[in-house]
């Protein structure tokens, strides 16, 4: 009930100064009267409850007997629960006491005395006070953010997760270690795990800075080194699964071949991949070419990975920091290949103390030295590695020379990097990266035919020189930059070379007694190619919040290409004075003749959740591509997982990329001699949708099995050129096109914790090219086309310091093509003759490791194609009877064995 106080008006109390009031003012006076009367009413009546005036004074009450006594002693009606002030987290969980004295203040005002620590909310309604419960305020966020280190290194961590346990959320690294985290504030503690690393817990408080680097013990022992985190993969974002991790420790228990670990041996245990005998031949990725792999060295692409065509890679794993595979899915961040992306990221250097290493096997030298310098802000790392003998490999080299029917005097291969890092601040790090590689054969023979009836008088001297090297420059300058706790940037410059050149000088000179006729010939073959690329990128993550995390960037790419084939004899090369005093300086040209292109891409995508069940990866490529033809081209991407239950997962991707370097062999010489092409008026982009279905599920605690279907339609592959001579020009080249289809279902069952390791794989696939001119086409198998392949790579730990290693590979055999038989018909898109019989080989090594005071030593035996299997890397034709395959075999049985120390 509400009660007014009347406003008394005296009239006797207004005056007018109006002697003789006329009838209009009399009017006049009481119309006044009346105005005034009903504004003062009307104030009076207007006034809103929460306006009144009232006192209260309580003394350790609770709430609701302060609001009652307030209804009270105001003649106000309260309307509310005492079940909104029962709990009250602010007292403890018990009803909160309140004290005060206010006097003549409006109710409103100490209405907001009584609720300040509550969620209680009022409003009046018709006269009546009405109390009811307001939202849940939402939390106080934190973002926290830093780098996750190795504790004695220094080294930054790629792919290591940090989650808070009590509310199953977390994230993982980005390639420079750095993570974005954001929690509650009242969160207590936050959690790092990463594979061969002592978990790390890190207690919090509202004191503590948002950006914290975490530093993490690496475990002692061999028994020791494989550690997973306890938080499911999709309660982390972004998702430490995307794509396959191949770790430090299965390439370093791999059985080696001749003392050499090599990290592209061990990916060619994938189910994916298919290759020649020994990796010869390149990667094939389900049923791609080997040029459509995306090989990156420290974000910078290597034309040429291989070494000794694919027997070896460029990849020194003593400096390996991480290495990833796709083969499907891939984010939209990459680009420019069909097939897949293989991510390696070497180490930056112990900024913490000196530490180096030493190692040899039956092949090659190994050496690294790195270093701390300016008091820990900078690091420097430093590493070579060279073939020291060619017993082991000349062998090798003189059968994939085959065509020239010549013995191998030198062959050698070698690698240097040198990275330099040097941190700025806690938000700016700068690094500078260097690699060269190259692989080098020569040979020079001699030999006089006599010829009959007059042996003793009538002779042909004949000299052949070969001399062949390959290899790859490259060096970045990255800078790092984090701009906020949610924000953090890569910029980067790049430049990369691949050069190829082979020259080739056959002569002959008769004789008559000893003494030169004066008929003399020769033959000069110079193939030589140069590509040089020039790069500037910026990438960007973001993490706006704890369900979506996001990536952007741009990239131009400047392409130079300098290809020619040079042939000159002596109708051609008339000035050569003797020909026993030819070499090959006589002969080699600058390489002048260039074409240029220039790619531009920007890319974004955004890997977020919906609900708790769904996580996708979603993005969105552009590029443009210029060179005498203007191209632009839309790649989307699309990939999810549908989470069925904690242990087993349902996923599936869309993927459309877009080639514009080809690659083209020349000729019929098992040789790197490649010549990379851009897309032009005369040559098309190549391009590919590629699908993918599949399942995962993790058996039980680091024991997991997942299969995938996929269904890939490519376009405008190319074969070789014709080979012309000179500089090889774009319009002058005779391309061969045609489309590709490849199909197929991969199982792999993997174990990657505990003593005993390694995976299981099987693949049953197809892949076909489609040729025939246009309304005859037909599809058939293409070159690397195998249908059944299974792999299996196992080792157990044998104790703290041994280790037992092994993997079998088999593969039914790839088609021989007419190609191969009749070189003057195109390779690659020809009728399958005939298949090669199945290939499969056994590998087992045995390892011994021990750390005493600061030094450690690593020894290693084992043998490669342990049950000597003759697997034929190549097939030559007969002369005379050319539809005859004469098989090739490049390694069987080879024993291997390697001591390294580390101090």
């Amino acid at each position: 009930m509400f009660t007014f106080k009347l406003l008394e008006i005296k009239l006797l109390d207004i005056h007018f100064d109006l002697q003789k009031p006329s009838g209009t003012a009399r009017a006049a006076y009481r119309i006044l009267l009346l105005a005034s009367f009903l504004f003062f009413f009307s104030k009076t009546n207007g006034q809103s409850v929460l306006d009144q005036k009232a006192s209260l004074s309580v003394s350790n009450k609770s709430i609701p007997q302060a609001l009652k006594k307030l209804g009270k002693s105001a003649g106000v009606e309260l309307a509310f629960s005492e079940r909104f002030f029962k709990k009250n987290k602010a007292a403890g969980g018990a009803a909160q006491k309140v004290s005060l004295n206010e006097k003549d203040q409006p109710i409103g005002y100490i209405l907001d005395v009584l609720l300040k620590n509550t969620r209680v909310k009022y409003k009046e309604i018709d006269g009546q006070i009405v109390l009811f419960m307001g939202p849940k305020p939402k939390p106080r966020k934190r973002t926290l953010s830093g780098y996750i280190e190795d504790a004695a290194s220094g080294e930054r961590l790629i792919a290591a997760a940090v989650y808070c346990k009590e509310l199953s959320l977390g994230t993982v690294t980005n390639e420079y270690g750095f993570y974005s985290l954001t929690l509650p504030e009242n969160t207590a503690a936050v959690t790092a795990s990463y594979l061969g690393y002592r978990e790390t817990e890190i207690q919090l408080d509202k004191e503590q800075g948002r950006f914290i680097n975490i530093q993490m013990q690496p475990s002692l022992t061999l028994a020791e080194i494989i550690v997973t985190p306890e938080l499911e993969k999709d309660k982390l974002l972004p998702s430490p699964g995307e794509g396959t991790q191949l770790l430090n420790e299965q390439f370093e228990a791999a059985p080696d071949l001749g003392g050499e670990s090599d990290l592209m041996r061990v990916a060619q245990m994938l189910p994916s991949v298919q290759t020649g005998a020994e990796g010869y031949g390149g990667l094939h990725v389900r049923g791609g070419n080997a040029d459509q792999n995306l090989v990156l060295l420290d974000g910078v692409p290597v034309y040429n990975p291989d070494h000794l065509l694919g027997i070896f890679s460029v990849f020194n794993t003593e400096i390996v920091k991480s290495a990833k595979f796709f083969q499907s899915g891939f984010p939209a961040r990459y680009g420019g290949q069909l097939s897949s992306v293989f991510d390696v990221r070497t180490r930056e250097g112990n900024n913490k103390r000196w530490h180096g290493g030493l190692s040899a096997g039956l092949i090659s030298l190994n050496g690294f030295l790195e270093a701390p310098f300016a008091k820990g802000k900078g690091s420097i790392l430093v590493t070579g590695r060279s073939t020291h003998s060619n017993f082991l490999l000349k062998d090798v080299v003189k059968k994939i020379l085959l065509p020239f029917d010549e013995p191998v005097s030198t062959y050698l291969f070698y690698d240097f990097n040198t990275k330099l890092s040097y941190r700025f601040s806690e938000n700016d790090r700068v690094y500078l990266s260097y690699y060269r590689g190259k692989d080098y054969i020569k040979n020079s023979s001699e030999d006089i035919f006599y010829q009959e009836p007059i042996a003793d008088s009538f002779a042909v001297e004949s000299t052949f020189d070969f001399l062949m090297d390959w290899g790859n420059t490259i060096s970045s300058l990255r800078w790092n930059h984090v701009f906020s706790p949610k924000l953090f940037a890569n910029a980067t410059l790049t430049y990369s070379k691949f050069k190829f050149s082979a020259d080739i000088l056959e002569t002959s000179s008769t004789l008559l007694n000893g003494v030169d006729l004066g008929e003399e010939s020769f033959v000069y073959i110079g193939l030589k190619s140069k590509n040089r690329d020039l790069a500037a990128r910026i990438d960007f993550d973001f993490a706006p919040n704890r369900r979506h995390f996001v990536r952007f960037g741009a990239a131009y790419t400047a392409h130079r290409f300098q290809p020619i084939n040079q042939i000159e004899d002596q109708s051609t090369f008339t000035d050569f004075g003797d020909v026993n005093d030819l070499n090959f300086d006589d002969f080699i040209k600058d390489i002048r003749f260039s074409y240029y292109a220039d790619e531009l891409s920007a890319y974004v995508e955004d890997e977020f959740k919906l609900g708790e069940k769904w996580h996708f990866n979603t993005g969105l490529r552009f590029s443009t591509f210029y060179s005498n033809k203007r191209f632009v081209n839309i790649e989307p991407r699309l990939s999810g997982r549908y989470q069925l239950d904690k242990r087993s997962s349902l996923t599936a991707s869309l993927t459309r990329t877009t080639q514009y370097l080809s690659r083209i062999q020349y000729g019929e010489v098992n040789l790197p001699i490649d010549y990379w092409f851009p897309a032009s008026k005369v040559l098309d982009p190549q391009k590919s949708w590629q699908y993918s279905i599949g399942g995962e599920v993790n058996i039980m605690e680091g024991l997991s099995f997942r299969t995938e279907a996929y269904y890939k339609d490519m376009k405008n592959l190319q074969a070789a050129p014709n080979a012309a001579e000179g500089p090889i020009e774009i319009e002058g080249v005779e391309y061969i096109l045609a489309d590709g289809r490849s199909f197929g279902t991969e199982f792999f069952l993997q174990k990657t914790n505990g003593k005993t390791g390694g995976w299981l794989s099987y693949s049953l696939s197809k892949s076909d090219r489609e040729i025939g001119e246009q309304g005859q086409e037909e599809w058939l198998a293409s070159r690397f086309d195998r249908r059944h392949g299974f792999k299996v790579f196992l080792y157990q730990r044998l104790g703290k310091h041994w280790q037992l290693s092994g993997n079998w590979v088999f593969g039914s055999g790839m088609p021989l093509l007419l190609g191969e038989i009749y070189p003057e018909d195109p390779p690659f898109f020809n009728r399958p003759l005939q298949r090669a019989p199945a290939y499969h080989r056994l590998d087992a090594a045995l390892s011994f490791s021990i750390k005493k005071s600061k030094t450690e030593h690593t020894f290693k035996v084992s043998v490669y194609n342990a049950y000597g299997r003759k697997n034929p890397a190549f097939y030559l034709r007969k002369f005379l009877t050319p539809t005859e395959l004469t098989p090739v075999y490049l390694l069987g049985i080879l024993p291997g064995l390697h001591y390294g120390i580390n101090f």
